[in-house]
């Protein structure tokens, strides 16, 4: 593995941060260091590579973040990739949680230091699965009980009975080849349009890790790793000077679920792109289907449940460099004056109705900046659910069926959902 020093200028960036440590950060260092954690020492604004990490304990790898309003979902997501591709173990929480709820953030950390979670999943849910030797042999890694609140979007939901990270395609094919074929099997990315109810998720959960982000350019395609993010694929195509592709800076989340729903924003989507894409069967064969094979409709794709998606070839045209740089840009200060992209957000949360916008639907019924619990209809965009810090998974949901019912008594209209909603309530 890599080892990444800090990059140039990081360390006097350090000592500066820790001179204007915020509120929430104070707080945290004080609990860090006046609670008892045996022989786990916390270091404060530590450089890692190309990041300085809010507080880190360097003999267990454990990262802590607080997260306040400055901060982008996306960046976060990018920012814990390329920590968890170092081996290291994240968690966030926000200032408001920090604040507010300093006792249930503390019982956060010392599961994560003991190695256990908050909400033990092998206890909730029936599963064929008994045991880790259960599980065929893995070059990769698994972890039991993974929190899904650490890294999706939202920050909500239990934990994945088991979370596994394939060391590359042939590793993967040949674990679910092995794997009993009656555990479920369910692929995640960043986790950008996704709830995990809070009972958690049963069976295997397969999270591709930062080996499967590798893009490259061949001749007027792009080919690239499921887990790249739309933006690093965007900006690849962008560097050479390939047309065609800007749309996937909008998209926030990886390639691979890109492919797999279909993504699109600002008038194009996948289907318009997608050369070829290699697919891992829920049975281990490995296969490789032209864009035609997936059945693409609107964010929708035909790929069985338990399939995944691990390379996609995406196709651009010859172009200007300054021309895609421009609407590159164009479309994310779009998106940041339109969305609640600083929130803890899940994206797009319904799909738009043939005729109709989703968000103006939701205006209409007067939804803006309605609540449940601590979820909230964004009042920036109102096809966007937030988390203003204390949701629970149930929260955002019953907001989201609240929305749906409201729109249906006014309009008529009967709004569907795009966020994926998976896992026992």
């Amino acid at each position: 593995m890599i080892r990444h020093r800090p990059s140039e200028g990081a360390v006097d960036r350090a000592r500066e941060l820790r001179a204007t440590m915020t509120e929430a950060e104070l707080k945290l260092w004080s609990m860090l260091r006046g609670k008892s954690l045996g022989d786990t020492k916390f270091r404060r604004q530590a450089p890692i590579g190309r990041y300085i990490v809010d507080f880190l304990a360097p003999a267990t790898k454990l990262v802590i973040e607080a997260d306040g309003g400055q901060h982008s979902v996306e960046a976060d997501a990018e920012r814990t990739a390329f920590l968890e591709a170092q081996g290291y173990r994240v968690l966030r929480f926000g200032n408001a949680e920090i604040l507010r709820e300093p006792d249930a953030v503390w019982r956060s950390i010392e599961a994560a230091l003991r190695g256990d979670h908050p909400h033990p999943l092998a206890a909730r849910v029936a599963s064929p699965l008994q045991g880790e030797e259960a599980l065929p042999p893995l070059a990769g890694s698994v972890e039991a009980g993974a929190s899904f609140a650490d890294f999706i979007w939202f920050r909500t939901g239990g934990a994945a009975e088991w979370l596994v990270r394939p060391r590359d395609a042939a590793d993967l094919a040949q674990f679910l080849g092995a794997l009993d074929p009656a555990v479920p099997v369910f692929p995640v990315g960043v986790g950008s349009n996704l709830i995990v109810r809070d009972g958690g998720l049963a069976g295997v959960t397969i999270r591709l890790p930062k080996s499967f982000a590798k893009v490259s350019i061949e001749g007027d395609t792009v080919r690239t790793g499921a887990a790249a993010m739309g933006i690093t694929v965007a900006s690849a195509a962008r560097d050479a000077a390939l047309a065609g592709l800007e749309f996937l800076r909008g998209i926030p989340g990886t390639a691979g679920g890109a492919v797999r729903m279909n993504a699109g924003a600002y008038g194009r989507d996948v289907a318009d792109i997608l050369v070829e894409a290699t697919v891992v069967r829920r049975d281990g064969r490995i296969e490789t289907l032209p864009g035609s094979a997936f059945g693409f409709s609107y964010r929708h794709s035909a790929l069985p449940d338990g399939d995944i998606v691990v390379e996609a070839l995406f196709r651009g045209q010859p172009g200007d460099k300054a021309v895609i740089a421009a609407e590159m840009d164009r479309i994310a200060a779009e998106r940041e004056a339109s969305q609640p992209l600083r929130s803890r957000t899940g994206g797009s949360t319904f799909k738009n109705p043939p005729g109709h916008k989703a968000w103006a639907l939701v205006d209409a019924a007067g939804c803006r900046g309605l609540m449940v619990g601590g979820a909230q209809v964004s009042e920036k965009h109102t096809n966007f659910l937030i988390n203003t810090g204390t949701a629970t998974s149930a929260d955002i949901e019953a907001l989201g069926e609240e929305v749906r019912t409201r729109v249906k008594a006014q309009s008529g209209v009967e709004l569907e959902w795009e966020i994926q909603r998976v896992g026992k309530a």
